[in-house]
């Protein structure tokens, strides 16, 4: 009986120990996410080479045809899909647009908001905005 109860006081200070070693770990990943920007943050001169995540509506999803071996085919800008921050505007020069290129365009759909992280492509033109960034791919342990 005594080591019944032993054994169960062992078996719950264990589990309380792994939950308190979770939780920091959980709190210092989230304090280590890059910054959640807008659309307006987009002209900032310090985003080169820095991740940020951003959230907006997808647009269009882009592949590039297939071009088969040794066939000449016409240059393609690259996989990607198109993030808007409105979906719906009557003005379409107050849409703000975002060129996100990645190399697996399956998992969005036109008309759905996402929260993705991402990172500049290129140089952005002095007084313009960012306009086109490759997508960093989700940790599958991020919340």
């Amino acid at each position: 009986m005594i080591g019944k109860s032993l054994c169960a006081a062992a078996w719950t200070l264990s589990l309380t120990c792994l939950v308190f070693a979770i939780v920091p770990a959980r709190e210092s990943q989230r304090a280590t996410r890059p910054p959640l920007l807008t659309f307006a943050d987009l002209k900032r001169d310090d985003l080169a080479g820095t991740p940020f995540r951003i959230e907006g509506y997808v647009t269009q999803v882009y592949k590039c045809p297939p071009c088969p071996a040794g066939a000449m085919c016409k240059p393609c800008i690259g996989d990607h899909f198109v993030l808007t921050n409105k979906l719906h505007e009557e003005d379409p020069a107050l849409i703000k647009r975002l060129r996100v290129f990645t190399s697996e365009t399956r998992g969005f759909e036109v008309g759905k908001k996402y929260l993705i992280t991402v990172k500049q492509r290129g140089k952005k033109a002095p007084d313009k905005p960012v306009d086109e960034v490759d997508l960093i791919p989700r940790d599958p342990s991020e919340v």
